[in-house]
């Protein structure tokens, strides 16, 4: 467990973290409930799981950037509690599985509220045989309006969803694509709404 905070502290940063270290006890004493931004970055050799329930004493929070090298999996229900989350930043997690992290946010009461979803290097280290098709997709009918899923590789990339349900990215207003590479194919509309794969 961390110590408590001083009252006026609503932002932390975090360095050298080890993910296995983090325990759902880590942020419960006096004034990690009114921390509104966490910044956990690392960029050397720890512990790969980050387990559920970590962050529920974090009633507040509406900013999380978990930046570790080494992180692979996030186990279900480490967002738990965070309904007031508006930003999560995966940036630089290189190791994790982008397909445990959609497991998690398919459910659309994790996250309900979250408007920034950045994942640039994400998975980028190991090949994951990720498919950004509606089980990713279908965590935009939360209000997110920014995405940036750059510096990736991906199986598939498939557009579709996004025009067959209204609900899919109705407010997203800024992606950030760039540096993907996509071994299979994207898979996307013409003008006529008749499906191609490029």
């Amino acid at each position: 467990m961390f110590p408590g905070l001083p009252p006026n502290v609503t932002r932390v940063e975090i360095y050298c973290i080890d993910p296995m270290s983090v325990t759902d006890e880590t942020f419960r004493a006096e004034g990690w409930g009114r921390v509104t931004y966490l910044r956990l970055p690392s960029n050397g050799h720890s512990s790969n799981t980050l387990h559920g329930g970590v962050f529920t004493g974090l009633k507040h929070l509406t900013a999380l950037h978990i930046n570790i090298v080494s992180l692979e999996t996030l186990d279900k229900g480490v967002f738990d509690g965070l309904e007031n989350l508006t930003i999560l930043n995966l940036d630089d997690c290189w190791q994790l599985n982008l397909n445990d992290l959609l497991d998690i946010i398919s459910d659309e009461g994790v996250l309900p509220n979250l408007h920034t979803l950045s994942l640039g290097k994400t998975s980028s280290e190991k090949n994951y045989n990720v498919i950004l098709g509606e089980r990713f997709w279908k965590m935009f009918k939360r209000p997110v309006t920014f995405l940036d899923i750059s510096d990736k590789k991906v199986n598939v990339n498939d557009f579709r969803n996004l025009d067959t349900d209204e609900s899919f990215g109705q407010r997203l207003e800024i992606v950030n694509l760039s540096r993907i590479s996509v071994f299979t194919g994207l898979i996307a509309s013409d003008p006529k709404h008749e499906y191609y794969k490029i």
